[in-house]
């Protein structure tokens, strides 16, 4: 988001993730587990901010006042649900056999109240694993 050449995205060795596939703890997910806190501690809505309040295409988002300009915030969400578009097809294509809608819509990449996650890493591998089948 709003990267330029002075700040570069950060990348993440999937490698060093450790994911506890057993812990049901509602929203529990990998980024927020003790184990991976090192690795994520700069992500985070602040650091999210911080990044478009310094460049040239996110500081447009917020007025001078302070307020959010409601036109450039539902653009970016715009934009937001069209990667999101594109990680379902990619996921959709890259993941064996391709999924039926109510299993691939269904994913997701924290605990709930009632639903467990589908979104692992193993062994340093993205991995998705449906829970919902025709039979």
């Amino acid at each position: 988001m709003w990267t330029t050449e002075e700040h570069r995205r950060f990348n993440i060795d999937l490698d060093r993730i450790e994911d506890n596939v057993s812990d049901r703890d509602r929203n529990y997910n990998f980024i927020n587990s003790k184990e991976n806190a090192h690795m994520f501690k700069s992500t985070g809505v602040r650091w999210m901010l911080d990044r478009m309040d310094t460049s040239k295409q996110g500081s447009k988002i917020l007025r001078e006042d302070g307020k959010w300009d409601e036109a450039r915030v539902k653009t970016y969400l715009s934009a937001v649900e069209k990667f999101r578009q594109l990680l379902l097809f990619c996921v959709h294509v890259s993941s064996g056999q391709p999924a039926r809608g109510p299993e691939i819509t269904s994913m997701r990449f924290k605990n709930g109240m009632l639903q467990d996650r589908n979104i692992f890493i193993i062994g340093g591998q993205f991995t998705t694993v449906t829970r919902y089948h025709k039979s």
